[in-house]
Order: C-alpha cells, then structure tokens, then sequence
C-alpha cells in the first residue's frame, strides 16, 4: 500500500505544480508584460566568408555531438567509447587555407588546446581509464568552449 501512496503524491504534486515557465510576481518585467532587456553583443566580431563559417560551425556541431558521446560513455564507464570519439576530436585537422591567416592568436590558443585536451582524453582513456579524470579534462574543454563563444561571433563578409 505505501509504495501506491508515494507515486500519488508525486504525481499530485506534478499536477499542481505550476509550470517553470509561470511568470514570477516578483519580477518587475514579466509583470508589465514587457521582455527582459537584452544586453549589447560585445563579443570581438569574425568576419569570414560563408563557406568558411560553415566549416567552423560544422567544426563545432561535431564537439557537441562528440561531447554528448562521451559524456554518455563515461556514464556507463566505457572507456573504449570515450577514447574512439575523443580521439577524431584532438589536433591534427585540416583547415580551410584561408581561414588560417583570419584567426586572431587568441582563438588559435583556444582551438588548440581544446585539441589537446581531447588528444589527452584519448590516450588517458586508454591507459588510466579513470572517469573522474576523464570528466575533468572534460569540464575544462568545455569551458574553452564557452569562453570562446563568449568572446567571438562569427558574421559573413557577403
């Protein structure tokens, strides 16, 4: 009888619950019903061709996918799989020619040891195969991520 009443509860709960998108009584713009302010985009500004944007945002389409990979393999302590999608990820890639010379030094910094990391993610997964490790050069890729795209935005030149 008691493992009934506890899914009824939860599921009472869930049903009165309002949803997370309810307005909040106690901000000042969901009450006039005007949208939150949103801030000037202050990033430095990449000005590449389209085909040249494409690439780099293939290019990042590919760590998601390979990020959501590997963060699923970890959570089942599979370290083979962690390895074989790291590995595509590290350095040693081609590059559009003509988007080598229009990287700022900065980005280039980023990207390349964004590449290592995952380099050394591999080979760590092969040989230590600990994943708290794992998830720590992880957690590191992942905020050279999010400070680059909180620093540059790429626009095309035509």
């Amino acid at each position: 009888m008691n493992r009934l009443i506890i899914p009824a509860v939860i599921t009472a709960c869930l049903l009165i619950a309002p949803p997370a998108s309810a307005a909040d009584p106690h901000r000042a713009d969901q009450m006039s019903g005007d949208p939150a302010p949103v801030a000037a985009d202050n990033r430095s500004v990449l000005v590449w061709t389209q085909v040249e944007r494409s690439y780099i945002l293939m290019q990042m389409r590919h760590f998601l996918g390979g990020t959501q990979v590997i963060t699923d393999a970890l959570s089942r302590g599979d370290m083979k799989t962690v390895a074989q999608t790291a590995r595509p990820m590290g350095a040693g890639h081609a590059m559009p020619g003509s988007l080598k010379g229009k990287l700022p030094p900065a980005f280039k910094q980023m990207a390349s040891s964004l590449h290592s990391t995952f380099d050394q993610m591999a080979l760590d997964a092969e040989t230590l195969g600990e994943v708290s490790h794992t998830l720590t050069l992880l957690s590191g890729a992942l905020q050279r991520c999010v400070a680059c795209h909180e620093v540059y935005r790429i626009v095309t030149a035509e």
